[in-house]
C-alpha cells in the first residue's frame, strides 16, 4: 500500500509539473500559455505560501500575467538537512489552513535518499514541494498546478 502511494504522489508531481510547464489548453485549440523565468519570487506569490528561511532562490516559470494562479514552478536551494525543511513546510503551511500530507522517501532520481514530498491544498488550491538533496544542497521545488 505504502509503495502504491509513492508511485501516485510521484505521478501527481510529474503531471503538476507537466501542466505547469506545457499550460493548459482548451477544446477549442486555444494558444500554449505565454511562460515567463521569474529571477525572484513572481508578483503573485501567496502570502499564505510559507518561504523557507535559509533558501537561495533559484528561478521560476509560470504564466507571464498570473503565474502561481495559471501554473508555476519555483526552486530554491539550502544548506539545512531535508528533515529541517519538511518540518518548516509541514508546520507552517498548517498554520496557514493548508491540508498538509507529507510523503517520505517518494522516488524520484534527484531527490536522493530521504528525498520527501508536502503536498498541501486549501480552498481548491494545491502547492506540491519536492524537497531533495543533490550535490550537498537540499533543493526546494514548489509547483502550482494552476486552474484549468
Amino acid at each position: 500500500m505504502v509503495q502504491g502511494n509513492r508511485v501516485r504522489v510521484g505521478l501527481l508531481i510529474a503531471a503538476l509539473l507537466a501542466v505547469c510547464v506545457v499550460g493548459c489548453a482548451d477544446d477549442q485549440g486555444a494558444p500554449p500559455a505565454k511562460l515567463k523565468k521569474y529571477t525572484a519570487l513572481p508578483p503573485d506569490f501567496p502570502k499564505d505560501v510559507p518561504v523557507y528561511p535559509n533558501a537561495t532562490f533559484q528561478a521560476a516559470i509560470g504564466h507571464q500575467d498570473a503565474p502561481t494562479e495559471q501554473g508555476a514552478y519555483l526552486a530554491w536551494s539550502t544548506k539545512d538537512e531535508i528533515p529541517t525543511v519538511r518540518h518548516f513546510y509541514t508546520e507552517k503551511l498548517d498554520a496557514e489552513g493548508w491540508h498538509v500530507i507529507s510523503y517520505p522517501g517518494v522516488a524520484a532520481a534527484w531527490m536522493g535518499e530521504g528525498g520527501v514530498t508536502v503536498v498541501a491544498t486549501k480552498w481548491g488550491r494545491t502547492a506540491a514541494f519536492a524537497i531533495g538533496a543533490k550535490d550537498g544542497a537540499t533543493l526546494i521545488s514548489l509547483v502550482f498546478p494552476g486552474k484549468s
